[in-house]
């Protein structure tokens, strides 16, 4: 008797606690291979397709909630997200008296090696770009622009005419937080 109990507990709890588990993605993948089982591979292929969409959304959103928080006194104007050949690139544009800033942070971005290349060997540097650290983190700083790796596969650039709200912007990042989204 103390057996049937536990085993009804322990199903009960089961049930109760795979909702927390479960999401859009996980059921999906569940249908997938259920459909695979039942040798049904069309519905499989398209579960599959429809699950890794999911999951590409679920990725933009994170990299979104990087971004760095408005300025005081200034107003988003703009927020972009797109991915496509592996790269995920996300954007905001920020517009307040002293102009208009942008910043993005992109995976896999080809831009990226020539960055850090500059980053690995300050000497490259040349005419008015410097190397500034943020945090843990070393950035390419020149006019209108500062740019730098994190986690070694994410670029992050902010574009504006006010250095000090460029510097502020990417200060504002959870830069190492945005780095473990790779490590």
């Amino acid at each position: 008797m103390k057996l049937k109990t536990a085993a009804a507990a322990a199903a009960l709890l089961t049930l109760s606690v795979q909702p927390l588990w479960a999401d859009e993605v996980t059921d999906t993948l569940q249908n997938a291979i259920a459909a695979y089982e039942d040798g049904d591979m069309q519905y499989a292929f398209e579960e599959l397709a429809f699950a890794q969409q999911l999951l590409q959304e679920k990725r933009l959103e994170q990299f979104r909630s990087f971004l760095p928080p408005v300025p005081a006194g200034w107003s988003e104007v703009q927020n972009n997200y797109n991915q496509g050949g592996g790269m995920v690139m996300v954007n905001v544009t920020y517009r307040g008296q002293a102009g208009q800033i942008m910043v993005t942070i992109s995976l896999d971005n080809p831009q990226m090696a020539q960055v850090s290349q500059m980053l690995s060997n300050p000497a490259q540097l040349s005419g008015n770009r410097k190397m500034v650290r943020i945090g843990r983190y070393k950035f390419i700083e020149q006019p209108n622009q500062m740019m730098g790796v994190v986690g070694g596969r994410i670029f992050v650039q902010a574009n504006g005419n006010d250095m000090n709200v460029l510097r502020a912007a990417i200060d504002g990042m959870d830069l190492r937080g945005l780095a473990g989204l790779v490590n």
